[in-house]
C-alpha cells in the first residue's frame, strides 16, 4: 500500500480491530508520519500495543515522535518503551517475538536516555499500549446526519438536494434545514429550524452550530443550499469506511473542481501572503482546509474538544479556514476522499491552481497556469503594499474571469 493521503487501512481492517500492529523503517521515509500515526493508532483495540522500528532523521525524530503522538493521540495511549535497539532485535519481529518482548519490556531499561541521545542515529523502537477505546458507541456508516443553511432565496436547488439525499438510500438519516424554509413543509425526514438573525451579514457560523447540536447522529455532513449529492456520493463514503474525524471529498462544477481541499501555496518572496491553491487528492499538508460549502465530521469532535463554528465571523469571512485550525490544533486531520463526489450549483473559483504533488515536502504549482500565478502575486503584493482598492479589485477581477474560463 502506498504512503500518501490516500493510505487507510482502516477502511479493510477497521477501527479498533488489531491487539498488535508493527510497523519497520517506513515512519519517516514520507511527510506522511501524522496520517500514518493516526491510522495506526486507529486499528489498535483498548490495551493493544502499536510497536513502530525507526531511524531517526530530519523528518521525525524521537523526539519529534513523542511530540506528534501527544498532539494526534494525547491521554489515549501510554509510553512503555522507546530507545535504541539492535538490528538483531529489529528482525526479530513475528507476532510471537514482539508479544515476547512486550512481555519482558518490565525487564528493560525502557526509555532513552540523555547519553544515546546523542548518539549519531541509532537504530530506534517505539512502543506504546492504548488505553481507551476510539470507537463512538452507536456510530455507524449507516446513519448520517445532513445539515443544510439557506436563505429561502433557492428552494428549488433546495428540494434538489433534499431529493439527491434521499436517493442515497441510507438506512438511517436526518435532514435538518437551518434558515427559511416554507413552513408547510411536513416531510418527516426533515427537522426545520427557523434563523434569520444578521440575514444581511450572512450569520453561517450560527446557523451550523445550531445543526450541529440538534444532529442525531454522529456523520455529520454540513452543506450550502448550492450542493448537490452524486448519486455515487453513499458508496463512495462507505469505501472509505466509518474511520474519519474531518472528511472532504470531491466538489466538481462541470466535472472540474472547486475549493475542495486546499492549502497556502508555497511563496516566491517571503513578502508575499500566500494564497491558496488545491491539494492532489494523494497530497496533505499541514495545514490543509476544506471551503465552507461542505464540511463533514463527527459530531464527538465538537462534544469533546467543545469546538464549534467562530459566531463572530461571517460568510466570506474564512470561517471555514478558522474551524479546520481549531480541528487540527486539536490533532484532528483533515483527509480526503475522492471517491465521494458532490456537484456544485455554481462557484467563483473552478479548477484553481493545483499544487504538484511531492511526498517529501510541499511542492511547486503545477505547470499551465501561468496568468494566474502572475495575477495571483500581483493581487498578493497589491495587499502587501496597500495598492489603492479599485487596482486590487480590478487584479482580483481578471483572475476570476480566468478561473470561470479555464
Amino acid at each position: 500500500m502506498s504512503i500518501n493521503q490516500l493510505y487507510h487501512p482502516t477502511s479493510k481492517l477497521g477501527q479498533d480491530s488489531q491487539d498488535l500492529f508493527y510497523s519497520s523503517k517506513i515512519l519517516n521515509t514520507t511527510k506522511f508520519t501524522p496520517i500514518l500515526l493516526k491510522e495506526w493508532f486507529y486499528l489498535i483495540k483498548k490495551n493493544g500495543f502499536l510497536i513502530v522500528d525507526y531511524k531517526p532523521n530530519n523528518i521525525c525524530d524521537w523526539q519529534q515522535l513523542e511530540e506528534m503522538m501527544w498532539w494526534l493521540w494525547k491521554g489515549k495511549y501510554n509510553v512503555c518503551f522507546h530507545r535504541p535497539i539492535t538490528l538483531k532485535e529489529n528482525k526479530s519481529n513475528s507476532k510471537k517475538e514482539l508479544n515476547e518482548f512486550i512481555k519482558n519490556i518490565n525487564n528493560k531499561d525502557q526509555l532513552i536516555t540523555q547519553k544515546e541521545i546523542t548518539n549519531d542515529k541509532p537504530l530506534m523502537r517505539f512502543v506504546c499500549q492504548k488505553n481507551v477505546s476510539t470507537l463512538i458507541p452507536g456510530d455507524s456508516i449507516d446513519k448520517w446526519t445532513f445539515g443544510m443553511i439557506t436563505n429561502g432565496q433557492r428552494l428549488d436547488w433546495l428540494q434538489e438536494i433534499i431529493n439527491s439525499i434521499r436517493n442515497q438510500k441510507i438506512p438511517n438519516y436526518q435532514i435538518i434545514i437551518c434558515g427559511e424554509y416554507p413552513h408547510d413543509k411536513k416531510d418527516k425526514d426533515i427537522d426545520y429550524i427557523h434563523f434569520t438573525d444578521r440575514n444581511d451579514l450572512g450569520w453561517i457560523t450560527k446557523k451550523k452550530n445550531l445543526i450541529v447540536k440538534e444532529a442525531k447522529y454522529q456523520n455529520l455532513c454540513l452543506l450550502h443550499d448550492r450542493i448537490i449529492l452524486d448519486p455515487t456520493w453513499y458508496q463512495g463514503m462507505k469505501e472509505w469506511g466509518n474511520c474519519f474525524e474531518i472528511l472532504s471529498c470531491a466538489q466538481l462544477l462541470n466535472n472540474k473542481r472547486t475549493y475542495d481541499y486546499m492549502t497556502y501555496e508555497p511563496g516566491l518572496f517571503k513578502p508575499i501572503p500566500h494564497l491558496l491553491a488545491l491539494l492532489d487528492p494523494k497530497d496533505w499538508h499541514n495545514p490543509a482546509f476544506q471551503g465552507g460549502q461542505l464540511h463533514i465530521f463527527k459530531k464527538q469532535l465538537f462534544v469533546d474538544k467543545n469546538i464549534l463554528f467562530l459566531e463572530t465571523i461571517y460568510w466570506g469571512i474564512s470561517e471555514d479556514v478558522q474551524l479546520c485550525y481549531d480541528f487540527l490544533k486539536e490533532g484532528f486531520l483533515l483527509r480526503y476522499n475522492p471517491s465521494a463526489k458532490v456537484n456544485v450549483k455554481i462557484s467563483n473559483y473552478i479548477n484553481p491552481p493545483q499544487i504538484k504533488f511531492n511526498n517529501k515536502k510541499l511542492s511547486k504549482l503545477l505547470q499551465g497556469h501561468f496568468f494566474i500565478i502572475i495575477s495571483r502575486r500581483i493581487y498578493a503584493l497589491a495587499m502587501t503594499l496597500q495598492t489603492p482598492w479599485k487596482i486590487i479589485k480590478a487584479v482580483y477581477k481578471n483572475y476570476k474571469k480566468f478561473c470561470y474560463n479555464h
